[in-house]
């Protein structure tokens, strides 16, 4: 037996990207998109993209101002 049988190498990289959209300091949208690959797979299928993952928000500052300073500020 020798220093390295059975060992392989593999690498993997990743990609990510986010994009925010703030409206009036009230709304807020984000989509999230990622691109991965690793050498494990088969060539040519080596790559994935995931599609964006959109988020919407509602900034609850608007809302709830006071209790918003209050929790914000403990």
């Amino acid at each position: 037996m020798q220093v390295g049988d059975g060992l392989t190498h593999w690498s993997t990289l990743g990609y990510f990207a986010r994009l925010n959209y703030n409206y009036a300091d009230k709304y807020l949208i984000e989509a999230n998109v990622r691109y991965d690959g690793t050498s494990k797979f088969a060539r040519g299928r080596r790559w994935g993209h995931f599609l964006p993952y959109p988020r919407d928000g509602w900034f609850l500052k608007n809302c709830f101002g006071s209790l918003y300073r209050i929790i914000y500020h403990l």
